[in-house]
């Protein structure tokens, strides 16, 4: 795979920002509120989320904008409370009518989800707008994704570039990445490598595991730059250490093909079951394969036909020769025992994204 067929992750803009008021509040914004609000802002400091809770929620019930805000998130991640949307909702659109700018982004990110209200698109794009036009960075790199994936706007590159490029310039990290893809996909701009890896290679400076997956593949696969193993390798270690499935995938392909390192098929697999557990379909079909000839692992079909089984549920159409492959040297009993236990793998060890 190409580095211009990286996928811009809507989550990744929004996981960061989501509590970022409430671990943010600017001191004087607190000050101002008083002591109850100091007093709860250091109770979120410290985790006691329900005392943090207990001192908010008066203050957002008398109108304190941060409040109602922070109660907002309270309620958005479960902390000190029950996981309520609606509730969340509730206090969002409190504070976003008195034009607290975080409320007016988590609203978008509610609408976008469908989450304490059905799911709308243009309801999203109406409250990101809100706040990056208020200058709300992240709002703006998700105003950014709207516009260029076409959700609940028409699609247009142009708006997309211009939200991305300010976001970028308030340092936010997805938006450099997104720069980044538009230029290796030539969407809205000339196709342009040699500035998609520079804008990938900032991106990835700051942490983004999405920049450094992409990064790695494309010295992986010599698209735009001078093939390089090695760095290759770093990138994508980079990102597999912080949990990226497709990373994952690729650094153990890197170990099963010795590329960057000594070919290592126990590497391999390992990095190929944590990619698997993430539902990476590739790794699942991989990790049949290793099974099948015991490579890493000692070979045994049951398990080998089972990550066939997950693999195929996925659309593997490779993974569903190999099962046919298998099954012929399988009998009757075997096969219900592989289905069984790819039905226990898909219930108890697989986390499918939302």
């Amino acid at each position: 795979m190409s580095a211009y067929n990286t996928p811009m992750r809507m989550d990744s803009i929004l996981r960061a920002a989501i509590i970022a008021g409430l671990c943010g509040v600017p001191l004087a914004t607190v000050q101002a509120a008083g002591t109850d609000n100091e007093s709860a802002f250091a109770a979120a400091q410290r985790g006691d989320y329900a005392r943090a809770y207990s001192l908010w929620k008066p203050l957002a019930e008398g109108g304190d904008a941060r409040a109602q805000y922070n109660v907002g998130v309270l309620y958005e991640r479960g902390l000190g409370v029950d996981v309520d949307y609606a509730q969340a909702m509730y206090w969002y659109l409190k504070a976003a009518a008195q034009g607290d700018t975080g409320a007016q982004f988590n609203l978008g990110n509610l609408f976008r989800r469908g989450q304490g209200a059905p799911a709308d698109a243009a309801e999203a794009v109406r409250w990101y707008t809100k706040a990056a036009e208020a200058g709300h960075p992240q709002a703006q790199a998700a105003l950014g994704y709207m516009y260029a994936t076409g959700r609940g706007v028409p699609r247009d590159d142009a708006t997309a570039l211009e939200w991305y490029r300010k976001a970028a310039d308030r340092g936010v990290a997805q938006a450099i990445y997104d720069l980044g893809v538009m230029y290796a996909r030539g969407q809205g701009v000339d196709r342009d490598p040699a500035e998609a890896e520079r804008r990938y290679r900032a991106a990835a400076d700051k942490g983004l595991s999405d920049a450094q997956n992409a990064l790695g593949k494309m010295y992986r696969d010599g698209d735009g730059v001078k093939a390089d193993d090695a760095e290759a390798l770093r990138w994508l270690r980079a990102a597999a250490d912080q949990k990226h499935p497709e990373a994952e995938y690729l650094l153990g392909a890197m170990y099963g093909e010795g590329r960057g390192t000594p070919q290592d098929y126990a590497q391999a697999v390992y990095w190929w079951t944590r990619a698997a557990r993430q539902n990476e379909t590739d790794a699942q079909y991989l990790l049949c394969l290793a099974y099948r000839l015991g490579h890493g692992v000692p070979a045994d079909k049951i398990k080998a036909c089972a990550w066939c089984e997950i693999a195929v549920a996925n659309g593997s159409r490779e993974a569903a020769d190999t099962r046919a492959s298998l099954i012929k040297d399988m009998n009757r009993d075997e096969v219900k025992q592989a289905e069984d236990v790819a039905a226990l793998l898909t219930k108890n060890y697989i986390t499918k994204p939302e």
